[in-house]
Order: structure tokens, then sequence, then C-alpha cells
């Protein structure tokens, strides 16, 4: 759950998604973090927004 949490500090989505709508969301920001970093993987990305979350 830490890419949603991160997702949702990000203010990108504010629940788990579970919607077509939501999903949609997510994946266009991945997307987009994906075509800015010059085509870094989908992977590393995740990882990355998962390091930005405080426990």
């Amino acid at each position: 759950y830490d890419v949603v949490a991160a997702l949702n500090a990000q203010e990108i989505i504010d629940k788990v998604p579970t919607s077509q709508r939501d999903l949609a969301t997510v994946q266009n920001a991945f997307n987009q973090w994906h075509e800015q970093s010059g085509g870094r993987p989908m992977s590393q990305i995740s990882m990355m927004l998962a390091y930005t979350v405080n426990h």
C-alpha cells in the first residue's frame, strides 16, 4: 500500500484504486513519469514512489 499512500499524498487518488477510472488515473500518472524520466522502467518508478512514504 506504499504506492497507494504516495499517490494519495500527491493527490492523484483519494482511495485504493478499484474502479476503471481510478486505475486509468494511476496508469496515466505512471505513463507521464515514465515519459518524463526518459523511459525509466515502471517497476523503478513504483519503487521510488513507495520510498517517498513515511511510516
